[in-house]
């Protein structure tokens, strides 16, 4: 029998039971396990993401480095977001689509509306996003949602990768290299983002808790 220490983290928030919850599992360099295991192990504990990191040759205590991989209930390493049909307002780059809107994306029909898009689309993702005013309690710039249901993710609380997409498309109009997001799934996520436009990547900050660790029996 094989056990593995797992940690679950809520990531992007600075409260329990908010923002984007992940459970984290480090691998030994020679794990030897499938990645259909390791997808069953994504399915069981059954969050948006479950990610499994393995030391690299040249990882050290002092300097860790590891590989990195995403397991969804249903599917591995997350792909970029895509386009629905049916929207008008829409920004495209060369890894994938956002959708702009230009009312609330907290209203409840994209509930319906972005989900059925977003299930006819070869990978099944959709992802929408408005300007926000900022107020005292909420002083994000822009609000985001993200549906997966291709991937076994009917709405996920904080996607980070949606991000790297959201952030070039509004500074390209606001101007500026920050921009402060807010996910507003009903779990909220907060992300203060830095946009590098030299080296084209987008920084993602934002804070975090732990919520539970153990054991799992393999």
């Amino acid at each position: 029998m094989t056990t593995l220490a797992y940690t679950v983290y809520d990531a992007f928030t600075a409260r329990r039971f908010g923002g984007n919850p992940a459970s984290v599992i480090v691998l030994d360099r020679d794990h030897g396990l499938s990645d259909e295991t390791l997808q069953l192990i994504g399915r069981a504990f059954n969050p948006s993401e479950t990610t499994f990191l393995v030391p690299l040759e040249d990882h050290t205590n002092e300097a860790p480095h590891f590989s990195l991989r995403w397991f969804t209930p249903q599917s591995s390493d997350l792909v970029p977001p895509c386009r629905p049909r049916g929207y008008q307002d829409r920004s495209e780059d060369r890894t994938g689509f956002l959708v702009e809107v230009a009312e609330s994306v907290a209203s409840v029909q994209y509930n319906a509306s972005a989900i059925a898009a977003a299930a006819d689309l070869p990978i099944g993702q959709c992802v929408i996003t408005a300007p926000h005013t900022p107020i005292a309690e909420d002083p994000s710039q822009v609000h985001s949602r993200m549906f997966a249901p291709g991937r076994g993710i009917k709405e996920d609380p904080v996607t980070g990768s949606a991000h790297t997409r959201i952030v070039p498309h509004w500074l390209n109009k606001f101007d500026g290299d920050r921009l402060l997001c807010r996910q507003v799934s009903a779990r909220v996520g907060e992300l203060d983002t830095v946009w590098l436009r030299e080296e084209g990547r987008v920084l993602l900050r934002g804070k975090g808790v732990k919520v539970a660790e153990g054991t799992l029996f393999i």
